[in-house]
């Protein structure tokens, strides 16, 4: 079998659908004849838990010794693409130890470049990258190619998944959200705690429900927000005593308690 041959073989085609793992299995490319590294990620170890999360992942290669390996480049791409976003952290195993990595975020994908003076050592440990989980689903990560020695050293991959199992969301509660004073009569300071990142909009209505205020409207982390209103509506007119709604909507909640505006 000629050099082509064994690279063609080598490199994991981009599937139409992601069909070349099931939870739990690896798909390993056997070569004819001859040594082999296989470098593989781990099949059901990867396991996230909610949207904005940061994994590590880790790469393993195995089967490299007398081989002479001195460089890897290495591609990833994500199916969904969307699922997962590719940082710019890269670290390199014990493997590889003294090599320079430099890790390259495409989007729905990643590219590793990695070289050293030495040869690889006999630890399996590659490198580690980091990825950003971006959506709620079942993820693959697949190889599109990985070259060592510049594609002159046969190797043989495999992928891994992510399963991104999401907890219960955690509404916000009233007793989590509070406006002080109440009654006011000049402003007021809203307290309340997210329990996910994600689109926030809280607004205040009048008696006839028509929203004579939006304050906030954007992307928020989880935590602890506070926002101070000064009694104001959109044009800036300070707004009449009367009764009045404030609502809140954010992921898994949403709220409204009652305001109170005095002469």
């Amino acid at each position: 079998m000629h050099t082509d041959e064994l690279r063609q073989i080598s490199h994991d085609n981009r599937p139409s659908v992601p069909s070349t793992l099931l939870p739990g299995l690896t798909i390993l490319a056997s070569l004819a004849f001859g040594q082999c590294a296989f470098v593989h990620l781990p099949a059901d170890t990867i396991v996230g838990h909610r949207i904005g999360e940061t994994l590590a992942v880790p790469i393993y290669i195995t089967g490299h010794g007398g081989l002479g390996v001195i460089s890897a480049d290495i591609g990833l791409f994500f199916v969904p693409d969307t699922a997962l976003v590719a940082t710019d952290y890269c670290q390199v195993g014990g493997a590889a130890q003294g090599w320079m990595a430099l890790a390259n975020p495409q989007p729905g994908g990643l590219l590793i470049a990695m070289a050293g003076a030495d040869t690889l050592r006999s630890d399996t440990l590659l490198v580690t990258f980091k990825v950003v989980i971006a959506e709620s689903c079942t993820a693959w990560i697949h190889f599109n190619r990985c070259d060592l020695n510049e594609g002159t050293v046969p190797c043989s991959t495999s992928g891994g998944i992510v399963p991104i199992t999401e907890p219960p969301l955690k509404p916000v509660t009233l007793s989590e959200l509070s406006i002080r004073p109440n009654p006011t009569r000049h402003g007021a300071v809203l307290d309340y705690d997210l329990a996910l990142p994600g689109r926030v909009s809280i607004a205040v209505l009048d008696a006839r429900g028509q929203v004579v205020r939006m304050l906030v409207t954007e992307l928020q982390m989880a935590g602890r927000h506070r926002f101070n209103w000064n009694r104001r509506d959109d044009r800036g007119t300070r707004l009449p005593a009367g009764v009045y709604f404030l609502t809140l909507d954010a992921p898994g909640a949403h709220e409204a308690r009652k305001l109170i505006l005095a002469e």
